[in-house]
């Protein structure tokens, strides 16, 4: 699985992951406690890859969690970043934390299959870690009540002491935070300039307001106006894939957007790829041997 690496700030893909699983939490009345370190420096991370840990592991938290807290510690230790997650919740027994990260595995099979999951999520997890050079470890002592700790580590790679985390001294993340940012507004933005497109994802997605962008400037622009859930773009061929994960990749972080690409189903995108520059529709015409009597 390839690993796209951008210079990106930990503590940022921990407060998007809280705010991502920020109802889930409400949900279940937990409390959310963040501790980030305001020394640590700037990763070269796939940062869609961390986010996927952060979130298994904070989604895990809050299923096995029925009251308490969760909490979440970001530190520097010897050449590595360390990134707790833990919470107050049924724990693991012992006989099973050997086995918690093996593929399909199921920790307290009964209570699991009632929490739902499918025991691929911790592999999952640990594997990407490891394809940076990281690691992932687990402690509990088995009682509920004191619930579960994740431990991951990632390696600082360079000694590059003037780059840091953008980490403003008054916001310090150590103590109580019930959610850490302002979640977004049910808004999302779709840029493409094909108007069926758009309407595709309206009569799909009724849980939102979706607004389409012509361009991928106007599509930035209303992503921040509007505090949007997500900006949708079309994905590249192939070969420019790399490209365009390092551009979104850029604008995400600089803009505070959530960027989702798919194949959008357009019908001019196909008119491009067979070569033409643009196709008409012509519907509600009777064509017959005195010509269009509507005129169109």
């Amino acid at each position: 699985m390839p690993v796209l690496r951008d210079l990106t700030d930990i503590g940022t893909i921990i407060r998007e992951a809280v705010a991502t699983t920020s109802r889930l939490i409400e949900s279940k009345g937990l409390s959310v406690f963040i501790e980030i370190a305001n020394d640590l420096p700037l990763l070269r991370v796939d940062r869609v890859r961390i986010r996927q840990v952060l979130l298994n592991l904070i989604s895990n938290s809050v299923r096995f969690t029925d009251q308490g807290s969760i909490r979440i510690r970001a530190f520097r230790d010897s050449g590595q970043i360390v990134i707790e997650v833990s919470d107050t919740g049924l724990g693991i027994a012992p006989d099973d934390l050997a086995k918690v990260f093996e593929p399909f595995h199921q920790a307290g099979e009964g209570t699991k299959r009632r929490r739902g999951g499918t025991g691929l999520g911790l592999a999952i997890s640990k594997r990407f870690l490891e394809l940076h050079g990281g690691t992932m470890q687990v402690t509990s002592t088995g009682i509920p009540g004191q619930g579960t700790t994740f431990i991951c580590t990632l390696p600082i790679e360079f000694d590059e002491s003037d780059i840091r985390s953008n980490h403003d001294p008054t916001r310090t993340y150590l103590g109580i935070e019930r959610l850490v940012c302002t979640p977004p507004s049910p808004t999302v933005i779709v840029v493409d300039d094909d108007p069926a497109v758009i309407g595709l994802f309206q009569r799909y997605l009724k849980a939102y307001r979706v607004v389409g962008a012509a361009s991928v400037d106007e599509g930035i622009a209303l992503g921040v106006r509007l505090r949007a859930h997500a900006l949708i773009t079309d994905l590249p061929i192939a070969e420019d894939s790399r490209f365009w994960h390092c551009y979104w990749s850029r604008n995400a972080e600089l803009h505070g957007l959530r960027v989702l690409g798919c194949p959008l189903p357009s019908g001019r995108r196909l008119a491009r790829t067979i070569g033409l520059v643009d196709y008409l529709v012509k519907r509600d015409c009777c064509i017959n041997h005195n010509g269009c009597p509507t005129g169109r």
